[in-house]
């Protein structure tokens, strides 16, 4: 399911690792012990949590919107464009 898909795509990503070994002990007092890691981590999955639920409900409210091809069709020539244009940008560009 998409669901055990997206659960094993979190967790067997090395990424999500490396941002709290690095970045949640710089937060951390030298005399802090493992509760101080827990309750930072927990701070760290609430926010994660409010956002991907703030994002769920947007893309599901505006999901009409997108379904539509006009909309589709302009959404594939913005990016059509913008990564054109980034190419040609990176092409000419002299070090």
């Amino acid at each position: 399911t998409s669901y055990r898909q997206g659960l094993l795509t979190i967790a067997l990503n090395p990424k999500a690792a490396v941002v709290f070994l690095t970045i949640i002990p710089q937060f951390l007092d030298t005399k802090d012990s493992v509760s101080g890691v827990v309750v930072l981590a927990g701070i760290l999955a609430a926010v994660a949590l409010t956002w991907f639920c703030i994002y769920s409900v947007l893309i599901s409210t505006l999901r009409p919107l997108f379904e539509k091809r006009r909309t589709r069709q302009t959404l594939d020539v913005v990016t059509g464009t913008t990564l054109t244009g980034l190419g040609l940008r990176l092409a000419w560009e002299t070090r």
